[in-house]
């Protein structure tokens, strides 16, 4: 995981990080957050095997994410974003 300056990360924020999440400069979490990078096999053997796969995050310069979001694996936020709507697939 990397981060930029003048990060704030809020009460309860979950950075479930098995894959790479990047948070640039000047970015703010609010209360109840979860990032994402893990998902399970969709193959029920391959699930019960225990596979699973990972996907970067990355939340760009200036974003202000609201409180309760859930950003999925994948996921890139643009530059400036704020007040972001709760669900990014």
């Amino acid at each position: 995981m990397t981060v930029g300056d003048n990060f704030f990360l809020n009460v309860n924020g979950k950075l479930m990080d098995s894959g790479k999440i990047t948070i640039g400069n000047n970015v703010f979490i609010a209360p109840n957050v979860s990032i994402i990078t893990e998902e399970h096999a969709m193959d029920i053997e391959q699930r019960a095997a225990g596979l699973e796969y990972t996907h970067p995050v990355t939340i760009e310069d200036n974003v202000w994410i609201c409180t309760g979001a859930l950003i999925l694996p994948g996921v890139t936020i643009g530059a400036g974003n704020y007040n972001i709507p709760l669900r990014f697939r």
